[in-house]
C-alpha cells in the first residue's frame, strides 16, 4: 500500500500541489507526506527510476524513458 501511496503523492506533487494539501486529499498527516517526498527526492538524486503510474509497472525497463 506504501508503494501506491507513495505514487499518489508523486502524481499530486508533479501537479505542483503542496505538502498540506496533499495530505488534505489523501487523508494523511503532513509528516507521512514529507517521508514520501523525502524517498521521491532521493531517488531523483541517486538517478533511480521513479513509477509515474500503473502503465510503466510492468514495462520491462521498470518505468526508465
Amino acid at each position: 500500500m506504501a508503494a501506491r501511496i507513495g505514487e499518489q503523492v508523486s502524481h499530486l506533487l508533479a501537479k505542483g500541489l503542496r505538502q498540506r494539501a496533499i495530505a488534505g486529499r489523501l487523508g494523511l498527516s503532513e509528516r507521512t507526506v514529507a517521508g514520501h517526498i523525502a524517498r521521491l527526492r532521493e531517488l531523483l538524486r541517486r538517478g533511480d527510476a521513479v513509477p509515474t503510474g500503473p502503465a510503466d509497472a510492468g514495462s520491462p525497463d521498470g518505468g526508465v524513458r
